[in-house]
């Protein structure tokens, strides 16, 4: 899978693997631009051009690395070809460098109007990594990283673990991942001066389960660079896309993940991180979905999804995968009366009831706490105020008027 910076992507499917592009919108279906058998296939977005690794044209004859003119979505003129051995990845590193690896080893050619053999080596895969070219060896199992400018290794590092095959290596920005074939991942933070080892995840990615796929191994590592810090990491194949952060000290951790919607594999990430290229497994239908990250943590087996239009994703339409949670999960900060204990201060937002009639479930509404009108007890009191200073001033009336007769009565 190779993905274009307009958001397409590129990739090869059908019996014949013959080429696909599946345009950046979500609703858009895929269609063939190369009916013939495709081995390998890699995009330099510099030149707009697509190189392929083909079948021989004679039954003992070698591959063949061609190049064609990509424009509007489609293949143009053929631009050259080159003989190669056993083609089964083709990477562009820079606008110069075409490396076509294969079981037999890689070839390194120039482009410059034609395809010219720069180096040959032994390495059986490459990557790119921060722009650096990544040379994958078996025998000993290592990592090198090449500079086609310098033809010299720049650094290299032992990639050996417990006696186990290693089954795929993949880059994105400072990362470096390693599978092995128990499923456990070794994660390297590499810079130009050093290659630090990181954590090993244990039976990261279940190996022997992942869904068959039509395109490359079933065992080839993807990931994508958010920053110098956090990286998406999943498996062709696989059902789940882990995000991971670098902490410092050596430590990666798995800090999120998000599981595309049954029955979807996964193809590849988008460069930004924010879609997916899966397809449906049974029936090989190709689909664009969108990646959220946006619940907590999942763990155990994986939720069913929802589009952000609030269906579900089954239904072949791509949409952002949002981890379902239970109305027990879902709560809210409720006000109180005054004197009211704060221990009961998160609720359930709704509770579903069904309907005696057999019907549609209701929502029964939250209880809500009493409210006394303190208007009406103000109101009570300044009434009986009022009411005693009317008998005191009636009183002190009547008590001068008492003094006032006494005092005539007596003259």
């Amino acid at each position: 899978m190779t993905a274009l910076p307009d958001g397409a992507f590129i990739f090869t499917a059908g019996k014949g693997n013959r080429l696909h592009v599946l345009g950046g919108d979500l609703e858009q279906e895929p269609y063939i631009i190369y009916g013939g058998e495709v081995l390998a296939y890699a995009y330099c977005a510099e030149e707009k051009i697509v190189a392929l690794g083909l079948q021989p044209q004679t039954p003992k004859g070698p591959g063949i690395v061609r190049l064609y003119e990509f424009s509007g979505g489609a293949l143009g003129l053929a631009l050259g070809e080159a003989p190669c051995g056993n083609v089964s990845q083709l990477l562009w590193s820079g606008k110069r460098y075409l490396v076509a690896c294969g079981p037999g080893g890689c070839t390194i050619f120039t482009w410059k109007k034609e395809l010219t053999v720069l180096y040959t080596d032994s390495a059986v895969g490459c990557f790119l990594q921060s722009e650096r070219l990544g040379l994958v060896y078996d025998t000993p199992p290592a990592v090198k990283y090449f500079s086609p400018d310098c033809r010299r290794v720049l650094s290299s590092f032992k990639i050996a673990l417990k006696n186990l095959q290693v089954l795929s290596v993949a880059g994105a920005g400072y990362f470096c991942f390693v599978l092995y074939s128990d499923g456990s991942v070794q994660a390297h933070y590499v810079t130009k001066g050093s290659a630090k080892k990181l954590n090993v995840f244990d039976q990261m990615f279940p190996v022997g389960s992942t869904n068959p796929i039509t395109e490359g191994s079933n065992h080839q590592l993807v990931a994508c660079a958010l920053s110098s810090r956090k990286v998406l990491l999943g498996i062709q194949g696989g059902s789940c896309v882990h995000k991971l952060e670098y902490k410092g000290e050596k430590i990666l951790v798995d800090s999120t993940q998000e599981y595309l919607p049954s029955p979807y594999a996964l193809l590849g990430i988008s460069p930004d991180g924010l879609r997916c290229l899966a397809v449906e497994v049974s029936r090989g239908f190709h689909r664009s979905l969108s990646l959220t990250f946006n619940g907590v943590k999942v763990t155990g087996r994986p939720k069913v999804a929802k589009e952000s239009n609030g269906t579900k994703a089954q239904s072949g339409k791509g949409g952002a995968m949002e981890p379902l949670l239970s109305g027990r999960d879902r709560t809210r900060k409720v006000s109180l009366p005054r004197g009211a204990s704060s221990a009961t201060t998160t609720t359930t937002t709704t509770a579903t009831a069904t309907a005696t009639g057999g019907g549609p479930g209701k929502t029964a509404s939250i209880p809500r706490p009493t409210k006394v009108d303190n208007s009406v007890l103000r109101g009570n009191g300044h009434s009986a105020l009022k009411s005693g200073c009317i008998l005191a001033l009636a009183g002190a009336s009547f008590a001068l008027a008492f003094v006032v007769l006494r005092r005539v009565s007596s003259r």
